[in-house]
């Protein structure tokens, strides 16, 4: 799979000019309606739905039930979602890219190399791929670099930004010399930071010794990323392995047992196929009827926090195992849920995409 890709980016590097000198980085990301309204949810579905990574099915077929069915069912039933974790100041993802953003820049013109220049696109939402683009072709940028914010690659992921770089980029006619980072679930600084997220909260709570030495019944720690269709591992998809690298070595660093974690996936975009598990759901009631009661859960994959964890996680999850609780005649009193916030523009992150960008320079 990895050789397949990698096909397809040196298809599109051959031809480029590598003489240019100036630099850009391209920070790509899966994107948000404009708004919580029916619109702006609606257009940014169409668009999300629209990406045969996403579903493969013939044009003719799709596009006329997704457009008089579909996106009429699905947009209602996701407004209530977005109405619920939005603020004052807007969606929280933007909010959080937008910082990512503004940091990196200036990390780059305060410690360079400041020849570099940073910009956050989105796969499905505003800025698209096609506007920063356009606007590094015009600044006469010739050295791109191009990098995905999800840390497994996946072909509904990874790969969408691919397709979507090769479209624009013939689209505009424009050739720099391309640089694709596919992947980064295993950088040192990737690992250590979440290492640290972790270790600050157990500790803020307990000495992480103690919860070292803890029975692994009593309190878990869920590592729980998003979920991708069986179908896609049979074709040679390499996300899981990546995804349970990535729990072994956060893991590993922080001298946790293997009874005391657990990867779980989350965020099934449909049932009509099966889907890469366990699911977070059943193994939260799974672990309170064997004695759990302390849950902390954190979202690896995750470069900020979004639909997925904001609300998947920390209101509809959490929300399900207090149900569970009562269901089993357990005391809501006697049980705790954290959920443990993605890296965001924390420094830890904002270091580790400098030096992801550089090792490319």
């Amino acid at each position: 799979m990895a050789l397949a890709l990698q096909c397809c980016y040196t298809a599109i590097m051959q031809s480029y000019d590598t003489d240019k000198k100036s630099t850009g980085a391209l920070l790509v990301n899966t994107g948000t309606p404009e708004s919580p309204t029916i619109p702006d949810i609606k257009a940014y579905l169409a668009r999300f739905l629209s990406d045969r990574r996403i579903v493969n099915l013939p044009a003719w077929l799709w596009q006329p039930l997704l457009h008089a069915i579909v996106l009429n069912l699905r947009s209602k039933k996701t407004l209530v979602v977005y109405q619920r974790i939005w603020t004052a100041e807007g969606s929280p993802y933007t909010l959080f890219m937008q910082e990512i953003e503004d940091r990196l820049r200036q990390r780059f013109s305060v410690q360079g190399p400041n020849d570099v220049t940073i910009a956050v696109a989105h796969r499905y939402g505003l800025p698209s791929m096609y506007d920063r683009l356009k606007e590094f072709q015009r600044q006469g940028v010739g050295t791109l670099v191009v990098l995905p914010l999800y840390p497994q690659q996946a072909r509904a992921t990874t790969f969408s930004v691919a397709d979507e770089l090769d479209r624009v980029l013939s689209r505009l006619d424009y050739q720099p010399n391309v640089h694709f980072i596919e992947h980064y679930y295993q950088h040192e600084g990737y690992i250590g930071a979440l290492a640290e997220q972790i270790s600050k909260h157990l500790n803020a709570r307990d000495t992480l010794a103690h919860i070292q030495a803890h029975k692994a019944t009593d309190r878990q720690l869920l590592l729980s990323y998003h979920s991708i269709p069986l179908k896609d591992l049979r074709h040679g998809d390499a996300y899981q392995t990546q995804v349970e690298a990535t729990s072994v070595a956060i893991t590993q660093h922080l001298g946790l047992d293997t009874s005391q974690w657990c990867t779980v996936y989350q965020s099934r975009f449909e049932d009509t196929q099966r889907w890469l598990g366990p699911f977070l759901l059943p193994k939260l009631t799974e672990l309170l009827v064997s004695g759990t009661r302390d849950f902390s859960v954190i979202a690896p994959g995750f470069a900020v926090d979004c639909t997925e964890t904001l609300d998947n996680i920390c209101h509809h999850a959490r929300a399900k195992l207090y149900a569970a609780a009562a269901a089993h005649g357990i005391n809501a009193a006697d049980i705790r849920f954290d959920y443990l916030p993605a890296l965001s523009a924390s420094k830890a992150q904002i270091e580790l995409l400098c030096d992801l960008i550089t090792k490319e320079l």
